[in-house]
């Protein structure tokens, strides 16, 4: 099985994410973003780890639009499919850590940063809610229905690149 990441499109995608970690890593640097392999179908992204230790599990996400898009049009919510969404926190419970959204709105080279889950009782941290909708399956295209989370990004920590 080929995953998408690894096509011509998926490389594109790839190199968004790249960047988007530069700019994460720009103000935090005392904090790794450790990708998960990219050959492999793993829901989550990264280990966000310091001094050694996994501090956080992360999602990654590019969109090819503006924040005044993001902002405006599509009112601050983050499109992400439930079962990867319930997947992550699973992830992230076992390790007793933070789960953590990351959002790259490519054109204006902005990054947002939300804790979406947290361990013990707080749980899901952030307002969402859930619709049956159909949207672009992969980035390389094609639809697909499914159950996906409108996560609020309202309150993300905002990053831009530097230049």
């Amino acid at each position: 099985m080929k995953l998408d990441i690894l096509t011509p499109k998926g490389e594109i995608t790839r190199q968004q994410e790249l960047d988007a970690v530069a700019i994460w890593s720009q103000h935090y640097p005392a904090i790794e973003y450790r990708e998960t392999p990219k050959d492999e179908p793993i829901a989550w992204d990264a280990h966000m780890v310091k001094d050694g230790v996994v501090r956080g599990v992360a999602e990654m996400k590019c969109r090819e639009m503006t924040a005044g898009t993001f902002f405006g049009k599509f009112k601050g919510e983050w499109l992400v499919t439930l079962d990867k969404l319930m997947d992550c926190i699973a992830h992230a419970s076992q390790l007793d850590v933070p789960f953590v959204g990351f959002l790259y709105l490519v054109p204006s080279r902005t990054l947002l940063m939300q804790t979406l889950w947290r361990p013990n009782s707080d749980g899901i941290v952030v307002p969402y809610r859930t619709e049956m909708t159909e949207t672009q399956a992969t980035v390389n295209g094609g639809k697909a229905k499914r159950i996906n989370a409108y996560l609020d990004m309202g309150q993300a920590t905002i990053m831009r690149g530097r230049d």
